[in-house]
């Protein structure tokens, strides 16, 4: 059996650096750490997320993220707060085909899911 492992990589746009890095320090608790002038790294425990950027109108649109992209799922201790902050910031779920989970995207179009612990 394989298991999957405990890194993940996106692509995004330069343009979205900024924001990227405040959603997922500010609104996750998120690590970041810059290991080359093109990468990124969010550490969350024991995995983490690289986002590499490329030159601007490169990456996946947000709307092609949605529609072909891979997902992210980001398991929180509280579901309901975590939820609440994202909407406080600006950040509605998005209106996706699996109603069991509320599914968000990140600056530059990362989707994810939200899963409680």
């Amino acid at each position: 059996m394989a298991n999957l492992g405990t890194n993940l990589r996106c692509v995004a746009d330069n343009e979205h650096r900024d924001a990227i890095a405040g959603f997922y320090v500010e609104l996750f608790g998120a690590a970041a750490v810059h290991p080359t002038p093109k990468l990124d790294v969010y550490a969350f425990g024991g995995s983490n997320i690289g986002v590499y950027f490329v030159a601007d109108g490169t990456a996946l649109t947000p709307q092609q993220h949605v529609e072909v992209g891979t997902w992210i799922e980001i398991v929180v201790d509280d579901l309901e707060a975590v939820t609440a902050g994202l909407n406080a910031k600006g950040y509605a779920p998005l209106d996706y085909h699996d109603r069991e989970h509320d599914y968000f995207q990140a600056p530059g179009g990362q989707v994810f899911r939200l899963a409680a612990a």
